[in-house]
């Protein structure tokens, strides 16, 4: 397999191999609680050959910081860290959806030990492309979503 991130100690890294929309969140998700210091967490989702990905948020909170660098979420398009980076996503506000361009997503969770927040429950359903318009991604940005901007 290409390169990859570490799995962290929390039992949340998972290779999904799509059957039906599934639903990924971080460790002991809670609307009202917070996540784990030092967690990383890794889910590589295989869909089926002639879909692509789209991952949509339902919650989603992390530490705010300059370019997502202390807690964030990654996703990938494809199942390792050598595939195009869709999105690193950080703050208090829902996301957007997110999409591959094919068939495979890596999400990666990472968090410090200094500030926590929910973290984020998402979900992903595989989606065959019909010639109609998919929301275009940037093959690289990042998303400061506590002030609303966007860099691409």
């Amino acid at each position: 397999m290409n390169p990859t991130v570490s799995p962290g100690p929390f039992g949340c890294d998972k290779d999904i191999y799509y059957t039906a929309p599934g639903t990924i969140e971080t460790p002991g998700f809670d609307p009202s609680g917070h996540y784990r210091d030092n967690t990383t967490c890794v889910w590589r989702i295989f869909g089926p050959e002639g879909y692509i990905l789209k991952l949509h948020f339902n919650e989603f909170g992390t530490e705010m910081s300059h370019q997502c660098k202390y807690d964030s979420l990654k996703i990938y398009d494809g199942p390792s860290v050598s595939d195009g980076l869709i999105a690193t996503i950080c703050g208090n506000r829902l996301p957007h959806e997110e999409w591959s361009k094919t068939n495979n997503m890596m999400v990666v969770f990472t968090s410090d030990k200094v500030y926590h927040d929910i973290g984020f429950r998402a979900v992903f359903t595989a989606v065959k492309p019909n010639g109609n318009l998919v929301p275009f991604t940037i093959s690289w940005r990042v998303v400061y979503l506590e002030m609303n901007l966007r860099l691409a």
